[in-house]
């Protein structure tokens, strides 16, 4: 398995065409895409051709869900990849996978173990999980356990925990997924998830049987601590 520090873990993480080919060589299923970057000749055609005329256009190095568009049709694509522009020098364009939005989180040093899966449910006047939705009350969106089957459920949390450790994190992460026809599909992994009220790692945690948040904190610090030779 790849291996790193946690700096390049998550300098890995969050370039989304770096992490993809991590997940790649790991043999956790992406969704097909390409990467444009500045000066690149845009050609329609084959971002179709590889894409599909449905699909999404991000910064390849962002967050949050800034800069990031559903293109519904090729004519769409040429102001949906200058708008990703305004957020970096790369841009990473998807097929738009159709299927249930999850996320699951990872927890642990040696031994990693996948949390409960959060199941996102988008309001109906939102096509994805943008940036507003991000940040309203989770018990409005996220709905666990996910209701998803038992053998995408623990296909789910198998393919997270690969992720965490192609990327080489440490600690904790979180991995989101489409659950297509065919099965889960990674998005993305975030390598330092939010811990906010409404953020959704402590959503998951908050549904585990042996864990609490206080004391998965306190884990973090003390597996930190270690790694830097503290005594602890």
């Amino acid at each position: 398995p790849y291996t790193a520090s946690g700096v390049l873990a998550s300098a890995c993480g969050a370039d989304k065409e770096v992490s993809k080919l991590l997940y790649a060589k790991a043999g956790i299923p992406i969704a097909p895409g390409l990467a444009l970057e500045v000066g690149d000749e845009v050609d329609i055609d084959h971002i179709v051709e590889v894409c599909g005329e449905r699909c999404f256009v991000k910064p390849a190095v962002n967050g949050s869900s800034y800069g990031i568009s559903l293109v519904h049709e090729p004519s769409e694509l040429p102001s949906a990849i200058a708008k990703a522009f305004e957020y970096g020098d790369k841009v990473l364009v998807e097929k738009c996978i159709e299927g249930t939005e999850i996320t699951v989180g990872v927890y642990g040093e040696d031994d990693v173990r996948a949390l409960p899966i959060v199941e996102i449910r988008k309001p109906e006047d939102c096509e994805f999980y943008d940036l507003d939705v991000k940040y309203v009350d989770p018990t409005d969106i996220h709905r666990i356990p996910a209701q998803i089957s038992p053998e995408n459920y623990a296909r789910a949390q198998e393919l997270a925990c690969a992720a965490h450790r192609a990327l080489g994190c440490l600690g904790i992460s979180r991995s989101d997924f489409i659950v297509s026809e065919d099965g889960p599909v990674i998005l993305e992994t975030n390598t330092i998830p939010g811990m906010t009220d409404t953020s959704l790692y402590p959503d998951e945690i908050r549904h585990t049987d042996d864990m609490t948040f206080p004391q998965v904190c306190d884990s973090l610090i003390r597996m930190g601590l270690r790694r830097a030779g503290v005594a602890c």
